[in-house]
């Protein structure tokens, strides 16, 4: 195979594996039995990581967790998604991104805004541009069993460019 060719080949590859999506994306039902999971009962801390084929090239975002599971009798379960340097949940308006519940909120979700708190707390800097984090209260007094909630994460860079979208789950067990 020539040298021309191996390049060509490796750059398609590259390109193909940018373009597949960070997580598996379900529109209906449970997740994958393969999906990765976190448990939490009190504080739930998610990170959110810029994966990169090339050094700053063919990258994606993905999270630790594709499962998030509220434990059974712990209500108001603190959840903060964490965005890495450079990255904010929104481009100028609190409506533009962040973490976003996919069907109507029953009430098992409170306190969902973009902060500049690490541990999630209200944000003092009201620029919703300079918030890296995320909060969500799990209400948690509902248990769903395996009828979980889809939710979004939206994201841009500090230029205003949004990226490719995570579509993760969360489970009142």
């Amino acid at each position: 195979m020539s040298a021309r060719t191996l390049l060509g080949v490796t750059l398609l590859g590259a390109v193909l594996w940018g373009c597949t999506p960070a997580l598996t994306i379900q529109t209906i039902g449970t997740p994958s039995a393969t999906a990765s999971r976190i448990d939490c009962s009190r504080t739930c801390v998610v990170q959110i990581r810029k994966s990169c084929a090339f050094d700053d090239h063919f990258c994606k975002f993905v999270i630790d967790y594709d499962e998030i599971h509220l434990a059974r009798g712990s209500p108001n379960v603190s959840i903060v998604w964490v965005l890495p340097d450079g990255y904010v949940f929104c481009k100028k308006y609190v409506s533009d991104g962040g973490v976003v519940l996919k069907g109507t909120n029953d009430g098992q979700f409170s306190s969902m805004y973009s902060t500049d708190d690490a541990n999630g707390g209200a944000p003092v800097i009201r620029d919703c541009s300079q918030h890296r984090y995320f909060h969500w209260t799990g209400v948690n007094t509902v248990p769903r069993g395996d009828a979980g909630y889809g939710y979004t994460i939206i994201l841009f860079d500090r230029a205003g460019n949004q990226q490719q979208p995570i579509d993760p789950w969360i489970y009142n067990d």
